[in-house]
């Protein structure tokens, strides 16, 4: 079941992605916010990063 939500992702499926990114979403904003030291901070770079992992995914074999 994983592969194929990971492959619907790569193929520009925003839902599939967006399936696929909320398993890691809480353990990203966490590493973040120790990095940054705050919330406003932390949501920018988990911001960031899904925008670039969405961007990029399909570049990635």
């Amino acid at each position: 079941m994983q592969e194929i939500i990971v492959q619907r992702a790569k193929e520009g499926d925003a839902e599939a992605f967006a399936q696929l990114f909320s398993q890691f979403e809480i353990d990203l904003y966490k590493m973040a916010y120790v990095y940054v030291g705050n919330e406003a901070d932390a949501l920018d770079v988990v911001q960031e990063v899904a925008y670039s992992s969405f961007t990029y995914i399909h570049y990635k074999e």
